[in-house]
């Protein structure tokens, strides 16, 4: 008997961008776009509504960026969210970290990138980074200082 597929909400205020998303998502047996939305109301709607696993998070959305959604989300859920951002940089990432994201991609990843970043969230890897040449001085174990030490 076949698991059930990973559920995966997309928040994105790109349309086009969620379209693909959308389909490269839904290509894969093990995975299903189960929501979305195009801003961080939305997105806290729809996390409180549908069931989901994780959360593909842009950083650029109108009203609330990504980094107040993780914050919002992480007062009323313990979903995965995997940062998904056209940002780079070792402060965005640590960041994210901080506030409880699972993973950052940087947008110009690959799909198969992408999709491996995925699954390695849903399976609980400590930390998840997909860049393109940035060099991120900790992976793995390796833990970034905290903004509260």
């Amino acid at each position: 008997m076949d698991a059930d597929p990973t559920k995966i909400i997309i928040v994105d205020d790109s349309e086009i961008y969620r379209a693909g998303l959308r389909e490269l998502i839904n290509g894969h047996a093990h995975l299903r776009v189960v929501g979305e939305a195009e801003c961080g109301d939305k997105a806290m709607e729809v996390i409180q509504k549908v069931p989901a696993d994780l959360v593909l998070l842009d950083l650029s959305l109108p009203r609330h960026n990504g980094f107040d959604v993780l914050r919002r989300i992480r007062e009323i859920s313990d979903i995965k969210v995997l940062v998904l951002t056209i940002y780079e940089s070792v402060e965005m990432v640590t960041r994210a970290r901080d506030l409880g994201a699972q993973g950052f991609c940087v947008k110009d990843v690959s799909r198969k990138e992408l999709v491996k970043a995925i699954m390695d969230a849903i399976a609980g890897s400590d930390f998840v980074c997909c860049k393109s040449e940035m060099e991120i001085p900790y992976g793995g174990t390796d833990r970034p200082p905290s903004s509260d030490s």
